[in-house]
């Protein structure tokens, strides 16, 4: 993992700070990945991360993706669906971003939506 990506992991669990629930408005919170880690992509984007009670969580883990659209907009399911079939290298390219300029947007995005 790069020093940027460190970084990242590092700032996306502030956006649990000072938030509810999405499923049961409890304020002790923690971020969950809709689409999972391994998306590249979506790793660090804001749409793709929600925050959950330690409970609500554990349910989504166990119930899966299924539980979550109970809560959140049919909208934000269809951006992640198309963007996790994204590939990383082509995006970029289509974007006219670097890797550094992605790392750099993601942690403006992220600071912007932790304040």
């Amino acid at each position: 993992m790069t020093p940027e990506e460190q970084k990242l992991d590092r700032l996306y669990p502030k956006l649990a700070k000072g938030r509810r629930c999405v499923c049961c408005f409890s304020g002790l919170t923690e971020m969950h990945h809709i689409i999972g880690r391994r998306s590249h992509l979506l790793r660090w984007d804001i749409k793709n991360l929600v925050p959950l009670c330690r409970e609500c969580h554990i349910k989504v883990h166990t119930k899966g993706i299924k539980y979550l659209k109970l809560f959140l907009p049919k909208a934000r399911f269809d951006y992640l669906e198309e963007m996790k079939n994204k590939d990383f290298k082509q995006y970029l390219i289509e974007q006219g971003l670097t890797k550094e300029d992605f790392y750099k947007l993601k942690e403006k995005q992220l600071n912007e939506a932790i304040k």
